[in-house]
């Protein structure tokens, strides 16, 4: 395993932050966020605004060795369309087909991005809703997911998100 990819959501699937790295590096970066912050665990939309701006600073600070990507899903928008364009076919099918083509878009980005094996952690709102499913439980990793898919969900909507 040369590296690790964590998968988090923010905003019922609007946005997918991906963390991809060594473990080495992803837990390095976790433990300097954490313990910088003062915190135990990195969960974004339970944080206050202030302490956000803050572990956002530090990510930006430390995260030279690690590649961030978001995804602008908005998944609500693509399901309520796929109901429209396709009145006619079940729910159920109609969902599996569009979570088997949001899952291998997600797949083909990671796997560009990682030309060796890597191991997948992925949050468990993922898993239940897209069936990407993780190959090993790295909490560092998904954490630090949460911050990038958080961030641009956040910075999209141009709130008081003030980060110097």
């Amino acid at each position: 395993m040369s590296n690790v990819v964590g998968i988090d959501s923010s905003g019922e699937l609007m946005y997918i932050g991906i963390v991809i790295g060594d473990i080495v590096s992803i837990r390095r970066v976790w433990k300097y966020i954490c313990s910088n912050a003062n915190i135990s665990e990195i969960h974004m939309s339970k944080l206050l605004l202030s302490l956000n701006k803050k572990i956002l600073k530090l990510l930006s600070n430390c995260s030279h060795d690690l590649k961030l990507i978001c995804i602008r899903l908005n998944y609500p928008l693509i399901r309520h369309r796929g109901r429209i364009l396709f009145r006619r076919m079940p729910k159920n099918l109609l969902l599996r087909i569009v979570s088997k083509l949001i899952r291998e878009s997600i797949l083909a980005i990671i796997n560009k991005h990682c030309q060796k094996g890597y191991a997948l952690s992925v949050d468990r709102e993922i898993t239940k809703i897209l069936g990407i499913k993780s190959t090993y439980e790295i909490r560092e990793a998904v954490e630090l997911a949460d911050i990038v898919a958080w961030y641009n969900l956040r910075s999209s909507r141009k709130s008081d998100l003030g980060v110097a």
